[in-house]
């Protein structure tokens, strides 16, 4: 399959994660391979008990976070470009809708020390 621009696609997560409830927003999240096994809460903001669990919304913005930086890797060592210790930072939120259902909101901050920035 080919991506707009001649690109391909790259490598894919294989295996499952599934998702199993408990009560409301609580639960486990494991992949098959077993190599991320986490135990999720809602946050304190947000009703729930909190502490030393992870919510979805933090699994969301490492993935954002992860993947938008390793895609400016990617194209930074294809360009030549060095980029250095750039960081990614996602910040994800839940937003309810007038309809009674929710929506993600994601903001992608790249930090990019050494680059000048162009329009």
């Amino acid at each position: 399959m080919l991506i707009r621009g001649g690109a391909r696609p790259g490598p894919t997560a294989s295996g499952r994660v599934a998702w199993h409830w408990r009560v409301g927003r609580t639960g486990e999240v494991r992949a098959s391979d077993g190599v991320l096994d986490e135990l999720l809460a809602v946050p304190k903001e947000m009703g729930g008990p909190g502490g030393d669990r992870t919510n979805p919304e933090q699994l969301v913005a490492a993935g954002y976070a992860s993947g938008f930086h390793n895609g400016l890797r990617l194209i930074g060592g294809q360009q030549k470009v060095k980029l250095g210790e750039s960081t990614v930072r996602s910040t994800v939120s839940l937003i309810a809708l007038d309809n009674g259902g929710f929506s993600l909101k994601v903001a992608l901050a790249a930090h990019l020390p050494g680059l000048e920035a162009t329009v």
